[in-house]
């Protein structure tokens, strides 16, 4: 599961193991952890290991978000796409991939990076090279650690975002099957659609124009893999989800309508039945996080719906149908 971005505290860990889960997710921005060159705040870094570690949970690292420092030219901090200098990137990975070795199981190479509203303007070509540097260091340092190559974000919106599973092919065009252990994904579903759908099915009601609004999605992103002779490498899911507003806002967040029509009796059982979908008949997918944990903020916060508990930590239908369900 997923945390909100907060350093993971005792009662969050408990909480993902009382679920019966053993993976937590937590984003490191990499411009909160290194100011300035060569100056990394270990600190916070060792209290998210340490608390995380003691409870015998694994450990994602998902790294993003280039330092002000680190862009280049006439960039910013919200379009904090490809850094000016590689190395810069790997010299930050390889720091946190050698004081962490055995301690972080896994490295999720940043994020979206085909949005340009959340990552700036990468080219396939630039990602893969600096996931490239960044799979060589990691490896050197540490050779059990799990590579996962940026998740995609879902959709495909002309000049703000590419198609996930075209981006992906690019990827792999320029070079992706060489530089990770498994493929990231996002399936925290924009929809009120069941796992089980897809687009021709008549039970489906918001935005069915287009496959990423349905976990079955992620069975295009296989097949893109396959036709890369890739097919032996898992999928994973960085963030995974329905977005349910009930008992937590009166109104949708704009551009988020279809929240006020998950029920949270919808939200717990399309959990529960995506999980078992994997488990049953998706053998290629590795682990699903599930976005997310308690990022049940101010109502009027996209990220509080997608939460499993409620605000005062105590859980919504879904977090007890991911307790009760076969693991």
């Amino acid at each position: 599961m997923t945390s909100g971005g907060k350093p993971y505290s005792p009662v969050k860990t408990v909480l993902l193991t009382g679920a019966g889960f053993g993976w937590a997710k937590v984003q490191i921005p990499w411009s909160s952890y290194e100011s300035s060159k060569g100056n990394i705040n270990f600190g916070t870094l060792d209290s998210i290991v340490n608390t995380v570690q003691a409870r015998g949970v694994r450990l994602l690292f998902s790294v993003t978000g280039v330092p002000n420092w680190a862009l280049r030219p006439g960039a910013n901090s919200v379009q904090s796409g490809p850094p000016a200098n590689t190395q810069d990137f790997g010299n930050f990975i390889g720091a946190l991939s050698s004081r962490y070795k055995g301690k972080v199981q896994a490295y999720e190479i940043f994020n979206e990076t085909n949005h340009t509203g959340w990552s700036g303007y990468w080219t396939p070509a630039e990602y893969v090279g600096v996931l490239k540097i960044a799979y060589q260091t990691i490896k050197s340092n540490d050779p059990n650690a799990v590579v996962v190559s940026a998740a995609p974000s879902p959709g495909a919106v002309p000049g703000i975002v590419v198609d996930d599973v075209d981006w992906i092919d690019q990827l792999y065009q320029a070079g992706l099957k060489d530089y990770s252990d498994a493929v990231g994904v996002h399936t925290n579903i924009a929809s009120a659609n069941p796992p089980d759908s897809w687009i021709s099915d008549p039970c489906c009601s918001g935005r069915k124009w287009h496959g990423s609004f349905f976990f079955r999605r992620i069975q295009q992103v296989r097949d893109v893999m396959v036709k890369y002779g890739d097919g032996n490498k898992q999928i994973w899911s960085t963030e995974h989800g329905w977005d349910s507003i009930q008992n937590v806002s009166a109104a949708p967040v704009p551009g988020y309508e279809y929240a006020a029509e998950v029920t949270e009796q919808m939200q717990a059982d399309f959990l529960a039945r995506s999980f078992q979908m994997a488990k049953e008949s998706m053998p290629y997918i590795g682990v699903m996080f599930v976005w997310n944990l308690n990022y049940n903020g101010a109502p009027d916060d996209e990220k509080s719906g997608w939460s499993i508990l409620r605000r005062d930590w105590s859980p919504r239908p879904a977090y007890s149908a991911l307790q009760a369900m076969t693991k």
